[in-house]
């Protein structure tokens, strides 16, 4: 499966970042606590909360 990155519409918090997962190509883990609430992947209108 091929994975890909769509920067325009794709936003992440400063608090989490894509890296290679150990289960299955790439994932996204916090590098920072992430706060009840806080918005952590902004896909164009869609928004995916903690």
């Amino acid at each position: 499966m091929t994975s890909r990155t769509y920067e325009a519409e794709c936003r992440l918090t400063p608090s989490a970042r894509p890296q290679l997962s150990p289960i299955h190509g790439t994932g996204l883990f916090a590098v920072e606590p992430i706060h009840p609430g806080e918005v952590v992947m902004r896909l164009g209108t869609a928004t995916r909360q903690r």
